[in-house]
């Protein structure tokens, strides 16, 4: 039960190792508990132990994967003693990090009995890996440096891969979104079913071949296709989350334009009656000083403001433009508005008021007279296309259409993204972004029926070109 020269006796130690190493890449982003290095310490300690003490009373498929899965339980065992989390989270990393493990085992198989096969051709040397109640001595006779560097290849690049196409999606936020539990379970059952069912043919002494290079292929394809399950579950999730505040931010935004509306129409009705009130003072009599001048002026500054033939365009762009004006910032428009008229209100404020934010949070960072932002809309044909431009200082990457920078920039140009891509998408549109030059550039494309004109606004009106400020 505790014999020391079979390979198995160390294997069980070497495998909870890659174990933790496995696991431990999917769990690290998680919410941990208070002196989690001490805790972390000793569990690894207690896991190592736990692997050298469990006896192995006989070497068959079954008490094998007993002892494997004893292993297992530990190691979840260890994982809540270290995280403050739910056991699901829990779960599904472990899974995540069996698979990930496993994957790396059959590589490594796989490419130390080609390469041994190789060299049997050869040098008449042959042997593969076998710790399964395969004597010490035997195999350290027959094994060299090539199976220690082939072992050290082959996790090496499964762990680097499974980090990278996996637990990098994983992110910091203490916890996971996990949709339905039950692609956990499946999962789970898969790759269990699968280490069985490996034991179970190394165990078998008729097997041939290429049974054996049948039964890796698939023991390979379950591990990615476990891995695929699990996080397609948190994908999904995450989706639906995002989903789900795009249209919470897009309702908040349509209570936004309501009371923006009823400002600006408050302010509107100030001026016009300040106007009259102007011309009754003049016509009384009153001198005409240059402090009644710069009003008027001003009065007739903010009336004239944006009059792109949608109503619903130039009440936020009157709004902007007020920000725009206390910073310094100078806001041109050439648009023709009533093409728009496809959008509600509340999604057209989504669109240009947070196109708006992110431009003038960006150019609020560059010296005055760099601060200018450009607005375009029209339409050709069937397509109706909506361009915002602006310079930025720093650096900016763009990748996959989307904007990465350096953590002090975190949220430059981040903030509504997710609410003007659920509009664009909801019209089947096409966003696309780029900072090319110094200049970063917001691309939005619809496809709109040439009978699909404007509801809200004046359909006689031409396209206004205007500066502001």
């Amino acid at each position: 039960m505790f014999d020391i020269t079979s390979v198995f006796f160390w294997y069980k130690i070497l495998f909870m190792a890659e174990l933790i190493a496995a696991e431990g890449l999917f769990a690290f982003r998680l919410e941990r508990r208070s002196r989690f290095p001490l805790r972390a310490g000793c569990m690894c300690a207690a896991l190592m132990a736990a692997a050298v003490c469990i006896p192995v009373p006989a070497y068959n498929a079954f008490v094998l994967s007993c002892i494997f899965f004893s292993l297992f339980a530990c190691s979840l065992a260890a994982m809540s003693f270290c995280l403050r989390t739910s056991f699901l989270n829990i779960l599904f990393c472990a899974v995540a990090g069996y698979s990930l493990r496993h994957f790396a085992y059959v590589l490594f198989i796989s490419l130390n009995d080609a390469v041994f096969y190789a060299l049997g051709i050869v040098t008449g040397i042959s042997g593969g890996f076998d710790p399964y109640g395969t004597p010490l001595l035997d195999i350290l006779s027959r094994q060299s440096a090539i199976t220690v560097i082939l072992y050290l290849f082959s996790y090496f690049v499964v762990f680097w891969a499974g980090k990278y196409i996996y637990a990098d999606k994983i992110r910091s936020q203490g916890t996971l979104h996990l949709g339905n539990i039950e692609f956990i379970a499946i999962a789970a059952v898969m790759l269990f079913t699968d280490v069985v069912l490996s034991l179970v043919t190394q165990y078998n002494a008729s097997i041939d071949q290429t049974s054996v290079i049948v039964e890796r292929i698939y023991n390979a394809l379950t591990c990615v296709l476990a891995l695929q399950l699990l996080f397609s579950n948190i994908f999904q999730k995450e989706a639906q989350l995002r989903l789900a505040a795009a249209e919470q931010l897009l309702y908040t935004q349509a209570k936004q334009y309501d009371q923006v509306k009823k400002n600006i129409d408050i302010i509107n009705i100030k001026c016009h009656d300040l106007k009259h009130q102007l011309r009754v003072w003049r016509e009384g009599g009153m001198e005409d000083t240059v402090e009644l001048q710069e009003i008027e002026r001003a009065v007739d500054i903010y009336q004239a403001a944006f009059k792109t033939g949608n109503e619903v365009l130039d009440i936020i762009l009157t709004e902007k433009s007020l920000l725009c004006e206390k910073s310094g910032i100078i806001l041109s428009c050439i648009a023709e508005g009533r093409v728009l008229g496809f959008l509600r209100p509340a999604e057209l404020y989504s669109l240009f008021g947070n196109a708006l934010d992110n431009a003038i949070e960006a150019v609020m960072l560059l010296p005055e007279e760099q601060r200018n932002i450009d607005i375009f809309v029209r339409r050709e044909s069937s397509l109706v296309g909506i361009r915002v431009e602006n310079p930025y200082a720093g650096q900016m990457i763009v990748k996959n259409n989307a904007v990465q920078t350096k953590k002090k920039d975190k949220n430059f140009h981040g903030s509504g993204i997710l609410s003007m891509r659920a509009v664009v998408e909801k019209y089947g549109g096409t966003m696309t972004i780029d900072a090319a030059g110094q200049i970063f550039r917001l691309h939005i494309l619809f496809s709109v029926p040439a009978d699909h004109d404007a509801e809200t606004t004046d359909h006689d009106a031409p396209p206004v070109g205007n500066d502001r400020l």
